[in-house]
């Protein structure tokens, strides 16, 4: 009722002027549910003070009270009406006759006296300025109809706004426990949304940027206008004129996002796979656990921090991986925070172009081991399809050790054995295949002075490529692999990378490379989708943008109906507000503010998840990365949640009058 005032300190003091003066200045501290009958009743009358109008209206003040306490009231109202209009209805005029200077007794609704018992005195700041001016100065009339209709829709100002943010902290703070419910409901809100966004957010995908090649700094893709095959002397030519960096003969694993990953197994023995880019010649910087790969069969491993609890926060776990089919080291590991992101795993440069005749001899490859061995009395074939790539095997050499093999070139060591390796690579995509027409195939033949009769190990982590029941199989180390693979792509290979310093040298050189009779292109080149591809993403996007909104409206509908029991310790709160005289509007305001302080709650909770994540290995590893639109989508939500359980609120509890709220009457039609 004091909210007129706009000063907070100003308004303090008068609230405590008006304690002290019902006498109550002992029980500031209390709240209203403590106080006793007649010490609730004081405090109705100094909010009726508070209020500063200039009639009072008192119904029955002391009816409840007993006589000591009726006493102490009809003092208290003696007091006031020497400075206000005091109205008391009352069955007992005798309790009030000594204070009164006017007596009007209604009987069966009609006056049935009025008697004037003396002329009263009032104090000077009682008069209203208006009334000092006689009726001819006065230009003040009552205001119509229209014009209160008018007021109840005038444009909420800063002010009301104000008041009303004071008389929602108010309200918030008056019921604890209804704030913490209505918190805790809101935050199973959030939570909610915070799903719904993880689910959904593929759905801004539709806006990405599409790129033909993995963006890598200062990378050009070329090809040859003619469509022949780029000679590795071309390259060291076009190095050295356009001042390159490097370059890269065989790239196609550079941009192979979904084709081979890295396969790990934990000390516990849990076995993993992270889908993961290969690379090689790149700076991670020196923030990295470890040291950079500079043996071929070392790499460095790019990965989220949810990982850190597998590889080693500060050294690193002693942890097996293979890619592939390749049993490599971890020399060292950096990690990032984005766990949508696709990791990277680093090789040397000979390490990445093993790793590229493994992906052509394993990945789609149709591989036949023919051994044919000649002895005395004849010849003897051996069919084998089972055969893995070893660092421990020897340089050169094709490790043999099928049983079958090992015991018939035993019975005769005359022996004369030769291998011939195939491995046809079939060229197809996800909507086509032309039946293997225009595959490679990759052929090598292998003397016998060249194969060793035993096999290193397995590899303890790749998959397992046995096929036909063979114990031993055959093991070549990845060197010979890539001079397998490189002897048939140095023929038919037709694309190759070039690398400068950043992009602005990559951009300068195409031009140059143009007029040379190249295709350049580079890394981070960009294109537009088919019209249907796009058509099926927008709808896709749409789709899950219409379960996000759905979802909020559910759970919105969800909280209402939970937090509706609650409305009725509310509603009697709101029409003590609406009899004290605060203007609609600003007890509208002000339980809009109160529900937007219920989910500062979970904001914090949000802010705390999303710390956790950014920081923690474990949260990292379970709750999805979100953007920055992501927790814009996830604060508009719960905003969004909040107006309209409050909208729905406001409705109900303002569809009640004043008189029916304060004796429980039911909702109006």
């Amino acid at each position: 009722a004091l909210m007129h005032i706009d000063d907070r300190k100003e308004r303090r003091t008068r609230a405590l002027e008006l304690i002290e003066r019902v006498g109550l200045s002992s029980h500031v501290k209390h709240k209203g549910s403590k106080l006793s009958g007649g010490q609730k009743q004081r405090t109705v009358i100094a909010r009726a003070l508070a209020k500063d109008s200039p009639i009072i209206l008192a119904d029955e003040p002391t009816g409840n009270l007993d006589s000591q306490t009726s006493k102490e009231i009809i003092e208290l109202l003696g007091e006031i009406a020497k400075d206000k209009l005091l109205i008391v209805v009352t069955h007992n005029f005798d309790d009030f006759k000594e204070y009164a200077t006017r007596h009007v007794r209604i009987y069966d609704g009609a006056i049935e006296a009025d008697e004037l018992i003396a002329e009263p005195t009032r104090s000077a700041k009682a008069i209203p300025e208006t009334c000092e001016k006689s009726d001819a100065e006065s230009t003040e009339y009552p205001p119509t109809r229209a014009e209160k209709s008018n007021e109840r829709r005038r444009f909420i100002t800063k002010r009301d706004i104000s008041k009303g943010a004071t008389l929602g902290a108010a309200i918030f703070k008056a019921k604890p426990k209804l704030s913490t419910f209505l918190a805790i409901l809101l935050l199973i809100g959030t939570l909610g949304i915070f799903l719904l966004t993880s689910i959904c957010s593929t759905a801004t995908d539709v806006f990405s940027e599409k790129y033909m090649f993995t963006p890598i700094e200062g990378r050009v893709i070329i090809t040859k206008r003619s469509g022949q095959v780029i000679t590795d002397a071309e390259l060291e030519t076009l190095k050295s004129e356009l001042s390159a960096k490097s370059y890269l003969h065989y790239d196609v694993l550079l941009d192979q996002a979904y084709g081979n990953g890295v396969t790990f197994t934990e000390e516990n023995g849990d076995l993993h796979y992270e889908q993961m880019t290969a690379t090689f010649g790149e700076d991670f910087g020196d923030d990295i656990v470890g040291r950079y790969p500079t043996e071929s069969n070392e790499v460095l491993l790019k990965l989220p921090i949810g990982y850190k609890t597998v590889f080693g926060k500060d050294k690193l776990n002693n942890v097996s991986i293979s890619y592939g089919p390749l049993e490599l080291k971890v020399t060292g590991v950096c990690y990032y925070l984005d766990n949508n992101l696709t990791g990277k795993i680093l090789f040397t440069e000979k390490g990445f172009e093993e790793a590229t005749a493994s992906h052509y001899l394993f990945s789609r490859a149709s591989t036949t081991i023919t051994a044919t061995v000649d002895t005395d009395i004849g010849q003897r074939l051996f069919e084998f399809y089972d055969f893995y790539p070893s660092y421990d095997a020897e340089y050169g050499k094709l490790h043999l050790s099928d049983p079958d093999y090992i015991s018939f070139v035993t019975e005769h060591p005359e022996a004369v054995t030769t291998v011939i390796f195939t491995a046809k690579y079939y060229n197809y995509n996800y909507d086509y295949y032309d039946g293997g027409a225009n595959s490679q195939v990759f052929m090598r033949q292998i003397g016998d002075a060249d194969i060793v009769k035993k096999s290193p190990p397995r590899p303890t982590v790749s998959y397992d490529y046995e096929y036909g029941g063979y114990d031993g199989g055959v093991a070549i180390h990845p060197a010979l692999l890539n001079e397998i693979a490189s002897a048939t792509l140095a023929k038919s290979y037709t694309q190759a990378s070039l690398f400068f310093e950043n992009d602005d040298q990559a951009y300068a050189s195409v031009e140059t490379l143009k007029e040379k009779g190249y295709i350049a292109i580079p890394s981070d080149t960009t294109y537009e989708p088919s019209g249907e591809t796009v058509l099926i993403e927008m709808l896709g996007s749409l789709a899950l943008g219409s379960v996000w909104v759905f979802g909020v409206i559910f759970l919105a509908l969800f909280i209402h109906l939970c937090s509706r029991k609650s409305l009725e310790a509310f509603s009697r709160d709101i029409s003590i507000m609406r009899s004290m005289g605060i203007p609609v509007r600003i007890i509208r305001i002000g339980t809009y503010v109160r529900m937007l302080l219920s989910i500062i709650p979970a904001y914090i909770i949000v802010i705390i998840t999303a710390i956790l994540v950014y920081t923690t290995p474990a949260f990292n590893l379970i709750f999805p990365y979100l953007y920055f639109f992501d927790y814009v989508l996830i604060f508009l939500g719960v905003l969004l949640l909040a107006l309209i359980v409050t909208h729905s609120q406001v409705k109900r509890l303002f569809g009640e009058t004043v008189g029916k709220a304060l004796k429980g009457g039911t909702r109006n039609a």
